[in-house]
């Protein structure tokens, strides 16, 4: 019955240790989501925006009221920082240094987390930027990635990761936790024109491709602990126009949206969120945007009226993701929609919050006009109405719960106390200070494979960059080059050595206006003919459409051509004509970063097999089809949810320091067990040996006890005869000097033949014991023990 009792309750004990824990954390979602289901929305209302910071900056935070305004009084979700909110005084950062600026920008973003955490709702802030190369809110200070597109040509997979790595733990030292990227479009670009909403900001054409090279960057990041809001959702597909400065329209069929969502479907367990594209669709409609179109929510869920209006998309589910607004205050189709149809923002924010957005994004506007059209008095508008519509519609109410439910679940897990009770997040949101923050910044912690960011940076763009017309065996060696470019002086301290001699064009990267550039044209012609005389290779570094304009017509003018130039390309190739990239030789590092420069000085210097393969379309000897035919081997890696995320370097150190104690104790541990293994291998051996004598003893009283037993009358006879000696000898000394004790010695010797025959059997009883006993206790067994027994 006992038995029965213990058997009963340890399982019951087990069960419920579990279902506490099972229950302490339902209890934790529960308490969040009684939160939700309680607030007053006109008290939240404003953690479903996302906005940007007007003159703001790290000299003048401290002093700007809307900081107040939009972070105390309206709560915020999230801000938007821009390049504008990261000014540098160039003055100031030459003379001071990037320690400085570092630490100032981290105190200024310190500043804004910790006015949210004393905030009415004391929520914290996602702090948001963009980081793509180039397209980038910081453009100092911290490392630059490559391009998307230059990672898209890469064979290495450590390198992709890698700088997942380094640009996240950049960014999370100094403050910032939520990253606008990466593009995962994949345009198919069939006829090779050049797309300016994209540029090199994508990674291939090619889905699988873009899912394999994307899954190692976006691990790198989620493991230095940044949250990933990929974009654009569904993807910007041949659109030809940019939604910031034009009205894109899509044309084309289901199956390009349909590739594009399955790479969100493959990657949807490591984001955070995803960004919408911001374009009409023709066979949707052409008067109301899709982010802002009713059936947008149905390309997060499948949904069966979207098949009905040609869209057989695969079926995927996107909605427990944080759905955010591409900007709602920059962009000329927002603009234009507005304008067309006598709408305020306020009717903008409301329609995309209706179309399924958890959040809404304006991220340009300014106090008194003073930067954009859209203004703070736009946004307080903003806010009353929209808390008037939630308030008057329950479907609206319903939706704005549970997006704030998913933004502040967000928010928990992030604060790294998933499924505890809500509101107590960390002060740890605020960063430093650093006293040598730049040391933060750097990746040293990638146990020394790469002796800088900026090394790592370099073998990403070596690895990353594609030769075209290898045959063309142009060199520098001997020759007097003339280098045209915005920085052409970063390439000639490379190459001196080589050339007879160089000269230096510079041009600007980008014009205002088509008189500008032709002006720049006309000139750039006049002085190539002056120094035609003087010059046997032109190098042309390429960094924008407006380069290959320049170039398009030096190539119409005969002052170019395959035998005299070599173009450095920084940027997409299709800036270049087809004539253009079918004939000349042209090295593609596809990024505009100082380390683009180094490899192009590897390129013109050593010899080396470069890749000639390009993974997007370029429209003249290679269709969409001919990129879908390559052999491509990358599989995608396994991405993981949740990693570990660190809210200060003092916790990720003291994590490190901690992993380091357990690996030395566990090293400790080892070798005690080795050594405990080595002692108990050897105890082993002499046990195993005691009992290989022992069953030798036991052998040997086995025989003897069978001789002794075989043979007893003989050994009897033996003894009598022995003792009959002995008594004889014992006679003749006694009656020579014991004669009056004769009978005494008689009676003595006539006992002997009865005492051998007991001290026979006295022995023979003496090794069965010690027998027995060596076979039934081992050594060491107390006599104690043995008795008892």
């Amino acid at each position: 019955m006992k038995f029965i009792k213990k058997s009963v309750l340890f399982p019951l004990i087990i069960c419920s240790i579990f279902i506490s824990i099972s229950f302490a954390q339902e209890n934790g979602n529960d308490k969040l989501r009684e939160y939700c289901e309680k607030v007053p929305i006109e008290n939240a209302i404003g953690q479903i925006f996302i906005v940007g910071l007007p003159d703001v900056d790290y000299t003048t935070y401290r002093d700007r009221s809307i900081v107040d305004t939009l972070i105390n009084d309206i709560a915020v979700g999230g801000v938007m920082l821009n390049t504008y909110n990261f000014y540098i005084d160039k003055n100031i950062y030459d003379k001071k240094g990037k320690e400085y600026y570092l630490s100032e920008i981290t105190e200024m973003i310190n500043y804004l987390q910790s006015k949210a955490i004393k905030s009415k709702l004391g929520i914290p802030l996602f702090t948001c930027v963009d980081f793509e190369s180039n397209y980038s809110s910081i453009n100092k200070g911290i490392k630059l990635p490559p391009s998307a597109l230059t990672m898209g040509h890469t064979n290495n997979t450590t390198y992709v990761k890698d700088t997942g790595i380094m640009v996240g733990n950049e960014l999370t030292t100094i403050g910032i936790n939520m990253l606008f990227g990466p593009v995962l479009d994949t345009p198919e670009n069939v006829n090779g024109e050049y797309d300016d909403t994209l540029v090199n900001r994508y990674f291939t054409n090619r889905p699988d491709m873009t899912t394999s090279i994307a899954s190692y960057y976006i691990n790198g990041l989620i493991e230095s602990g940044i949250m990933v809001v990929a974009k654009h959702f569904p993807g910007y597909c041949d659109l030809g126009k940019n939604p910031h400065s034009g009205i894109p329209i899509f044309s084309g069929n289901s199956k390009t949206i349909q590739k594009n969502i399955t790479i969100y479907k493959n990657l949807k367990n490591s984001l955070t969120g995803i960004m919408s594209a911001n374009y009409y669709i023709e066979k949707l409609s052409t008067e109301i945007p899709l982010m802002l179109h009713n059936t947008f929510p149905d390309f997060l869920v499948y949904n069966d009226d979207l098949c009905n209006n040609g869209f057989n998309v695969t079926e995927t589910d996107l909605s427990n993701k944080i759905i955010i607004t591409d900007d709602l205050s920059n962009m000329q189709i927002v603009e234009n929609y507005k304008k067309k149809n006598d709408y305020t923002y306020s009717d903008i924010a409301i329609q995309a919050f209706n179309a399924g957005h958890d959040m809404i994004l304006f991220s340009h506007f300014g106090e008194d006009g003073s930067i954009k059209n859209f203004e703070l008095e736009d946004f307080k508008k903003i806010i009353k109405d929209m808390t008037c519509h939630i308030k008057s519609n329950k479907k609206a109410e319903k939706q704005f719960r549970n997006s704030l439910y998913k933004i502040l679940s967000c928010k928990n897990k992030y604060d790294g106390r998933l499924n505890q009770s809500y509101p107590d997040f960390k002060k740890a949101w605020t960063k430093g200070p650093y006293k040598n923050i730049q040391d933060h910044v750097d990746i040293s912690f990638l146990n020394k494979k790469y002796k800088s960011n900026s090394d790592l940076v370099f073998k990403m763009i070596e690895d990353g960059s594609v030769l075209l017309n290898q045959n063309n065996q142009i060199s520098i060696n001997g020759s007097r080059v003339l280098i045209i470019g915005s920085k052409p002086h970063m390439i000639k301290d490379g190459i001196s050595g080589l050339v007879k001699s160089v000269d230096c064009l510079d041009i600007a990267t980008y014009y205002e206006s088509k008189n500008e550039l032709n002006e720049v044209i006309t000139k750039t012609i006049s002085d190539i003919k002056s120094k035609s005389t003087d010059i046997d290779l032109i190098i042309f570094i390429v960094e924008s459409v407006d380069h290959g304009t320049i170039i398009e017509t030096l190539y119409l003018e005969k002052l170019i051509n395959e035998d005299n130039t070599i173009i450095l390309n920084h940027t997409i190739p299709t800036v270049l004509s087809n004539e253009i990239l079918k004939k000349i030789k042209i090295f593609n590092t596809m990024s505009r970063i100082t380390e683009s420069y180094e490899v192009d000085k590897v390129f013109l210097t050593k010899p080396k097999n470069w890749n000639d393969e390009f993974r997007i379309n370029l429209g003249y000897n290679k269709s969409i089809n001919d990129v879908l035919q390559i052999d491509f081997k990358i599989n995608p890696c396994e991405l993981k949810d949740n990693l570990p995320i660190f809210m200060t370097h003092n916790e990720e150190k003291f994590n490190e320091q901690l992993n380091d104690v357990k690996q030395k104790n566990s090293t400790l541990l080892f070798e005690k067990f080795q050594l405990t293994s080595r002692i108990e291998n050897k105890i082993t051996i002499i046990d195993s040996l005691q009992k290989q004598n022992n069953r030798k003893n036991t052998i040997i009283i086995v025989l003897l006890l069978f001789l002794l037993i075989t043979y007893r009358e003989k050994i009897f006879k033996l003894l009598e005869s022995f003792c009959n000696i002995i008594r004889y000898k014992i006679n003749l000394k006694t009656l020579k000097q014991l004669s009056d004790k004769m009978s005494l010695v008689g009676n003595y010797l006539s006992g002997l033949k009865t005492m051998g025959k007991v001290i026979l059997y006295i022995v023979i009883v003496i090794l069965i014991a010690f027998g027995y006993i060596t076979i039934k206790y081992p050594e060491g067994t107390s006599i104690q023990k043995i008795i008892q027994t």
